[in-house]
């Protein structure tokens, strides 16, 4: 985990064992724009209030047209 300015960012592999998955799971979600990532020079970072809004539940959208 890096700490910027208070800001906690984990590595994919950290992200991975949180969720109790493969790395390569982390890396499709981050390609399919699931999680929003931090680049540091080659590395992708995420952000603890990014992985705070993935578990937190979404509102249900009323799709009634």
């Amino acid at each position: 985990m890096l700490n910027i300015a208070g800001i906690k960012l984990y590595d994919v592999g950290e992200v991975a064992d949180m969720f109790k998955v493969n790395k390569a799971t982390i890396r499709n979600w981050i390609r399919s724009g699931t999680l929003q990532t931090i680049r540091i020079k080659r590395a992708h970072y995420i952000n603890e209030d990014t992985l705070r809004q993935l578990v937190t539940p979404q509102p249900k959208q009323d799709t009634d047209v």
